[in-house]
């Protein structure tokens, strides 16, 4: 979360934190920054930096730091690194085209994609405090990283006030899914 000011009350999910808040009109980003307190505007994408100059909203998420260094860091002043959201890029490939493999090479393609899909964690981290650095040299962005506790409150809260809303949309089968995961059932 990138933000020309500072927002209020931050680590207190659920509190107005004063800010108009760049988000992505999907309800899994609007309902739970709604919800967290901070003034959710959807604003396509492309016009993130143009609405942040033009104070249209005071910052926003879903900005790696190397999003934010490159495309907001020279107009952001803080920067909080709280995980709030996933973003996962998949591997994909029909049965069809498998099928058309070896066996053998079936099983070097699967280890290909989840040893990559592994070392992805390991590589993001390393990118993630490359930039966070770069954007308090370069820019003296203040960079706000969240505890573990802090973002296990933000997790919790969410998972308690924003998951029962999104039951009505994405059905109670998906979000038990989900709640599955996360060890909740």
């Amino acid at each position: 979360m990138g933000y020309i000011k500072e927002p209020t009350d931050m680590f207190t999910p659920g509190t107005n934190k004063h800010v108009k808040s760049r988000s992505p009109s999907m309800v899994t980003f609007f309902q739970p920054m709604e919800d967290l307190g901070f003034g959710p505007v959807s604003i396509p994408y492309g016009e993130v930096p143009t609405a942040i100059q033009t104070k249209v909203v005071d910052g926003w998420v879903g900005g790696t730091p190397n999003m934010n260094y490159a495309w907001v860091g020279e107009m952001i002043n803080y920067m909080y690194v709280n995980y709030i959201f996933a973003e996962a890029t998949s591997y994909v490939l029909s049965e069809k085209t498998l099928a058309k493999l070896t066996p053998e090479d079936q099983e070097i393609l699967i280890d290909v994609f989840q040893q990559q899909s592994m070392t992805s964690f390991t590589e993001a981290e390393a990118n993630e405090r490359v930039y966070m650095q770069k954007l308090e040299d370069d820019y003296g962005v203040e960079v706000i990283e969240f505890t573990k506790e802090q973002v296990q409150a933000y997790a919790d809260f969410v998972r308690e006030t924003t998951w029962p809303k999104l039951e009505d949309l994405l059905t109670k089968e998906l979000m038990d899914g989900f709640r599955k995961e996360v060890g909740l059932l």
